[in-house]
């Protein structure tokens, strides 16, 4: 699953952005307990759901005022993290908790009514198959794959299917159109994007999602970075929608002493459960910087709560989502899930910092979008760390450090070019005509970081039409960000989306403000 990384003029903000926003109503935690509680018999997925509700919600509702509603209809009821999963979407959302799936190895993008190909993974069928960034895919089978009313979803389960069984594709590749036969085969979903050192003493994670064994990776990655001489951690955590709750209080683990607690879950039908910390961590005393926007949510929240109540971190960046809310997953008769709030958790110090959710669905999941309006929660329950810090319960996990979001406009055919899918395909285009040779990393960071505008200028002008996109609007600044844009595409075709992300954090000033932090 892509996730949007931060807010910045180049790149793929709105798409990434309203991706990151739908990742926070999909992704859950579990407590640890099965999801089938009980033996069905003939009873009807209604009747189940309803009694799943009168016995397990996170809070006691009168199931006559669910009476009478759809499947879909009863979650409208409750909080806006309980849903009702059909069968096709059950399948989706459990590959995304799952950390792996089976397909063909692509990332795709729309471009304008087309599926075009944004990265082969290393490895993977296609690359064997020898699909190419920048090729269309036109149809699977006898199901075209082009057109206005294909969503992502849809054209992600054709493409997708059993491990084992072939994709029969029709693609077209530098204007040429062929077909090919891919084998599926089980494609991982790496929940941590990229680590490296920044300098000497300093390390980077970006952790995603809280997936099956993105403890495991973390761990990982943060061991070589200790062999490496890391002193410092900056961990990223930046429209990282959540996951599993064990994968977040296992990692807790790593950075804080003693047998701290870490959060604790309770509700009108499941008891008060303390999660404390079990071992000797892996990262107990370096100087630890963790980044949150507003599209961090839920286990993100628990991970970050914890080492906020007990000052083993400074956050950096904006309020996060606001999820203090914990879901199990109920397997129906009809092969569909239900998705059910059980509980509510809390940080070491006792804030829930789930927001208000009062209201209609759409107004609580958009209210991040109009983050920009105001910097804070307003007022809510205050609690104080053993620093002296003052906490905040009901509206997220407050920053320490605030990073606003931009208020600069871009001229509107910077703007179409920075935030259309095709910059993907111009990006390749442009590394095809213009870069052939250009294949070492330090250099195309050079070329980044101090762009060759008036050949990007030309580039632009030989590929766009003058009524599409006045590119006499463009100033040299905003040519500069293009151009940056271009050769951070260009590092992602050639050495996958860890260097994409290494070049884009050297102008972050979500980055800056972490080297700066004492």
């Amino acid at each position: 699953m892509l996730s949007n990384k931060k807010k910045r003029a180049g790149g793929l903000w709105i798409f990434f952005l309203i991706l990151a926003l739908v990742s926070v109503s999909l992704f859950w935690q579990m407590m640890g307990r099965p999801s089938v509680w009980f033996k069905w018999g003939k009873q009807d997925p209604m009747t189940q759901a309803i009694e799943l509700i009168r016995s397990r919600y996170v809070d006691n509702v009168s199931v006559d005022t669910l009476k009478g509603l759809s499947l879909e209809g009863l979650t409208d009821k409750l909080d806006p993290h309980s849903a009702y999963l059909s069968p096709s979407s059950l399948q989706i959302a459990n590959e995304e908790l799952a950390g792996h799936f089976a397909g063909i190895g692509i990332e795709f993008s729309r471009i304008r009514d087309t599926m075009t190909v944004a990265y082969i993974i290393p490895n993977s069928p296609s690359e064997n198959a020898g699909l190419k960034t920048g090729d269309q895919l036109l149809s699977i089978g006898s199901s075209a794959l082009t057109g206005p009313n294909l969503t992502t979803d849809s054209i992600r389960s054709l493409v997708r299917g059993p491990k084992g069984t072939y994709a029969n594709l029709s693609i077209r590749s530098q204007g040429k159109i062929r077909s090919v036969s891919i084998l599926r085969a089980d494609i991982p979903t790496p929940p941590v994007a990229s680590y490296y050192m920044i300098n000497d003493s300093i390390g980077y994670i970006q952790l995603t999602k809280f997936s099956e064994g993105s403890y495991r990776s973390t761990v990982k990655a943060l061991d070589e970075l200790v062999k490496k001489g890391m002193r410092s951690l900056i961990l990223d955590l930046r429209s990282n929608g959540g996951g599993f709750m064990h994968e977040a209080v296992e990692l807790a683990d790593e950075f804080l002493a003693d047998d701290r607690l870490i959060v604790y879950t309770e509700g009108a039908h499941a008891k008060k459960r303390n999660y404390s910390c079990k071992r000797p961590g892996l990262f107990e005393q370096g100087k630890l910087m963790v980044l949150m926007n507003e599209f961090s949510a839920s286990a993100s929240e628990v991970l970050a709560g914890a080492l906020q109540d007990w000052c083993r971190a400074t956050i950096i960046g904006r309020r996060s989502f606001g999820k203090g809310l914990v879901q199990e997953q109920y397997d129906l008769s009809n092969g569909g899930a239900l998705r059910l709030t059980v509980a509510r958790y809390y940080t070491p110090l006792g804030r829930c910092i789930q927001r208000s959710y009062e209201g209609k669905r759409e107004e609580y999941l958009h209210d991040v979008l109009n983050r920009s309006k105001k910097d804070s929660a307003g007022k809510m329950r205050t609690f104080f760390s053993p620093c002296g810090d003052t906490l905040y319960a009901g509206g997220g996990i407050e920053p320490d450090f605030l990073i606003p979001i931009p208020t600069r406009s871009l001229s509107q055919a910077a703007s179409y070019i920075l935030n259309s899918p095709e910059i993907i395909q111009w990006a390749y285009r442009y590394q095809i005509d213009q870069e052939p040779t250009l294949s070492k990393q330090n250099d195309i960071i050079k070329m980044a970081m101090n762009p060759p505008v008036e050949r990007i200028q030309s580039f632009f002008q030989a590929i766009t039409s003058p009524s599409v996109i006045k590119l006499e609007q463009i100033n040299p600044q905003e040519w500069r960000e293009i151009g940056f844009e271009i050769y951070a595409q260009i590092a992602r075709f050639r050495f996958g989306v860890s260097e994409y992300i290494r070049i884009q954090n050297l102008r972050d000033p979500f980055i800056d403000n972490a080297l700066s932090a004492k």
